[in-house]
């Protein structure tokens, strides 16, 4: 059943795919917006107009993430049999697809579709193709893809296919920045595209959304309070109604739909994808919207950011914003729409985001340590060559299996394989498996890709088809694989303390399975009587209350010179604890601090030094924050040898752009009978 849309679904279809001289159309909405949704309205209303006209329209539909292409060649062909497909079951005509025709993959591809149309009008007095690509963001970010968007561009403005085949290709931010990059004239795509963004839904397709289903039988107040808790955003609306649902849509009450809206951010992590999007003056013009609560023109909201920007700037963020779902657009002002994003942001922000040219701010995303990213975006095209190579060794399934399982991967992720595929279908599989893989906090050590490699170099490569560059580029990825281990299993140590719960005022490190290590000042600044402290609390995940344990104030051990303090948690967290290391430190040794700065998820700095060593301090290079206090401070080892402490006190010399820590070694006597 599909609600809303009606305009852009006519204008697509009546007005740009049926023309005589067809338009495409680039289709742009956040995560969750409907833009999958509409692409298969496009596909339906096509197939029940079929023969309805005096052309004969076949659609084929594309998941670029169902099925990641890996370069161009693999991009083309996929594109030629997937409509060849659609030629059979659409039209109910057997067609071939001839193998190569020319060295380069688009004149391939260009030469194979013209031969699906001579079949075709065999049969047939006029067809005409219409692409539907769904998750073009794929297609971004490689060497190669300049090459296709450019015979893209050619394939619906100039080519001699151009009066018969459509392009209809969605995406989200990223196809939106890179397309508006005007080369020339026009975007990237050409002049024969017309975008359309989507928004929310309108008070009345919401309104449908919700009661259609049910008959319309839904009490007003639900509706009234899916609509202003949503904002109008279709998933959220259809969320919310599948949790409140009951048989008798009449018991169906507000405070139903409440308690599903509560649970929401446990359970789905839609708000964190939008928000891995934002910029910090796109957080700035939300927050501006939020807190006032009107509806505002671009140069008024102009006027509550931080940021110095241009309006042009401020314009573009309302625009993201809009086809993100959280904000509105009438008659050319804007208003930030639904209350549960809102509150989620409030509570994950609890305050203004900091402006761009906030130095520390900017350093805390740009330089931060991601130790979830096992193969990066640079060693993507040689992994596939090296995955590529081994399932061309082993053609056989039930022998890829056996390797797999000899490397001892987990069982649950070998059968999500389909072994009996061809060796660059397998090894594209496999590849995005791998990339999509996380690691589980019960398994720090763990990742199939680390297991793997390491198994086929330990076994010998050559048994595997690896060249020379796959040894090495297996060895750089093992290295940093188990880089990130030893950065996961520190991180898991670290929480950050609250006061009151839900209110970040610094950071902890677990010395023991109930002791946690931080500063002194951090509850006596704060004027804290009860404090807690929150492990795992990170970007993409989930907040659990089993996370959460109260502090005990009642110090185990704790000064004001040195500033520390050992706290007792009431509970027995489930995370692995760090040992402190009592050893001599000397400038220039290279750290790496894990904190909460001004309360937000977790973060593992780049690397710094220390550039001064006292007997009671070290002064260190690593930029932190107000939250990151008691923060631990570890070696290149991932050892425990310092907190931090924030700004030194009066009397001593410190170095230019340094702060200052204290050193395990200065308080080992204090602690150590506590953590042996």
């Amino acid at each position: 059943m599909f609600f809303g849309r009606k305009e852009d679904l006519a204008e697509i279809i009546e007005l740009r795919i049926k023309q005589s001289c067809p338009i495409s159309t680039i289709l742009i909405g956040g995560r969750k917006i409907g833009k999958t949704s509409l692409l298969y309205q496009i596909q339906d209303r096509l197939l029940k107009q079929l023969h309805g006209g005096s052309d004969t329209i076949i659609s084929t539909y594309i998941d670029l993430q169902a099925v990641v292409p890996c370069d161009r060649s693999t991009f083309f062909r996929d594109l030629a049999a997937a409509i060849a497909r659609s030629v059979q079951r659409q039209g109910g005509i057997l067609v071939s697809v001839p193998e190569s025709l020319a060295g380069d993959p688009y004149s391939t591809f260009c030469q194979q579709v013209w031969a699906i149309f001579d079949q075709c009008a065999e049969h047939i007095d006029s067809v005409r193709f219409v692409l539907l690509i769904d998750e073009t963001e794929q297609l971004l970010g490689h060497p190669w893809t300049e090459d296709v968007v450019s015979n893209l561009r050619h394939l619906i403005n100039t080519s001699d296919l151009q009066p018969f085949v459509t392009l209809v290709v969605a995406g989200f931010k990223e196809v939106h920045d890179y397309a508006m990059v005007e080369e020339g004239i026009g975007s990237r795509f050409g002049d024969a595209v017309y975008w359309t963004k989507l928004g929310v839904l309108t008070e009345k397709d919401a309104r449908d959304l919700v009661t259609v289903p049910l008959g319309g039988v839904v009490r007003e107040e639900v509706v009234r309070t899916v609509y202003e808790l949503s904002g109008g955003h279709p998933f959220i609306i259809q969320y919310l109604m599948d949790e409140a649902y009951k048989p008798d849509p009449t018991d169906i009450t507000a405070a139903d739909v409440a308690e599903a809206s509560r649970q929401f951010s446990r359970k789905v992590r839609v708000f964190s994808s939008w928000e891995g999007k934002f910029t910090n003056l796109d957080r700035q013009v939300y927050w501006a919207l939020a807190q006032t609560g009107r509806a505002l023109a671009p140069d008024a909201v102009q006027g509550l950011v931080t940021s110095r920007t241009e309006l042009g700037a401020t314009e573009d963020s309302l625009e993201f914003l809009t086809y993100t779902g959280v904000v509105a657009e009438q008659d050319g002002k804007y208003t930030a729409v639904g209350e549960m994003y809102r509150d989620w942001f409030a509570r994950r922000h609890r305050k203004e985001p900091a402006a761009e040219n906030h130095t520390k701010t900017q350093w805390i995303y740009k330089n931060a340590m991601n130790p979830e990213l096992f193969i990066d975006q640079d060693n993507v095209e040689g992994f596939f060559q090296t995955l590529t190579r081994f399932a061309s060794r082993f053609l056989i399934a039930s022998e890829r299996q056996d390797v797999l399982k000899g490397a001892g991967i987990d069982l649950d992720f070998v059968n999500s394989l389909n072994f009996n595929a061809i060796p660059h279908v397998f090894a594209t599989s496999l590849l995005a498996r791998l990339r999509e893989y996380h690691v589980s906090e019960q398994r720090l050590n763990y990742h199939p890709m680390i297991s793997l490699l390491s198994f086929l170099l330990g076994t010998g490569p050559g048994n595997y088809g690896l060249e020379d560059q796959d040894v090495d580029l297996c060895n750089r990825l093992i290295e940093r694989g188990r880089e990130n281990f030893r950065a996961l299993q520190a991180r898991n140590a670290v929480g950050r303390i609250e006061s009151p719960r839900g209110s970040g005022i610094g950071t902890g490190v677990l010395v023991g399975k109930d002791l946690l290590l931080t500063c002194r000042h951090i509850f006596s600044k704060h004027l804290v009587q009860r404090a807690w402290v929150r492990f795992n609390y990170r970007s993409g995940r989930y907040e659990w209350e089993d996370d959460v344990f109260e502090l005990d104030l009642a110090f185990v051990s704790a000064q004001n010179r040195p500033d520390y303090a050992l706290v007792r948690i009431k509970g027995e967290p489930k995370q692995q604890f760090a040992r402190p290391i009592n050893r001599v430190l000397s400038s220039g040794h290279e750290i790496r601090i894990i904190h909460h700065p001004q309360g937000q998820h977790v973060v593992i700095s780049g690397i710094g030094q220390i550039v001064q060593v006292g007997e009671a301090y070290i002064d260190h290079n690593l930029c932190t924050y107000e939250g990151s206090s008691g923060a631990p401070i570890f070696d290149q080892n991932w050892e425990l040898i310092a907190i931090h402490r924030g700004c030194p006190g009066l009397g001593r010399n410190v170095p230019s752009g340094t702060i200052e820590g204290l050193p395990i070694y200065a308080i080992w006597d204090r602690i150590s009978p506590h953590i042996a």
